[in-house]
């Protein structure tokens, strides 16, 4: 689903508390949304590569470029958010996540879903990613995986 809505130039102070008020729904209803700004618009679509990932934490709204994040790794009723820079953790499923990231995330294993832009290579049923995690590859995953891998490969 894309919702997209024009702001006139002139009404643009009131834009920030606009996205504030959609960031804020979005979170009480486990809805990643992308706020992106345009000259004379707002945008908000599903998570796309350009944008981030975007959730909340008890009073805190964490918003995670798609390109800094590793993967997404379940931890009982967790999951782990393992960026290249820190780890955040945030109160959902990976079921919950995977309906709203773009493509280049795909879920490799019943615990972690990663970021294809960071693996280095694949090897039987483990992936290497660039910061030296190895992650397994469940068996009903691995033929999927190594498709989705193959054509992310030779379309970036």
């Amino acid at each position: 689903m894309k919702l997209t809505i024009s702001i006139p130039k002139e009404q643009a102070t009131k834009v920030s508390n606009l996205k504030n008020v959609l960031l804020q729904w979005g979170m009480q209803n486990n809805c990643a949304l992308v706020v992106k700004e345009s000259h004379a618009e707002q945008e908000l679509s599903p998570a796309s590569p350009e944008n981030s990932y975007v959730y909340q934490n008890k009073q805190d709204i964490i918003v995670i470029p798609f390109n800094d994040i590793l993967r997404f790794s379940s931890n009982f009723h967790y999951v782990d958010i393992i960026t290249t820079s820190k780890k955040h953790c945030q109160y959902t499923s990976l079921k919950k996540i995977i309906q709203n990231l773009p493509e280049p995330f795909i879920q490799v294993h019943k615990s972690h879903i990663i970021n294809m832009a960071h693996i280095e290579k694949i090897s039987g049923t483990t992936i290497l990613l660039y910061n030296q995690t190895t992650i397994p590859i469940g068996r009903s995953y691995l033929t999927v995986v190594k498709n989705k891998f193959l054509a992310y490969t030779m379309t970036s």
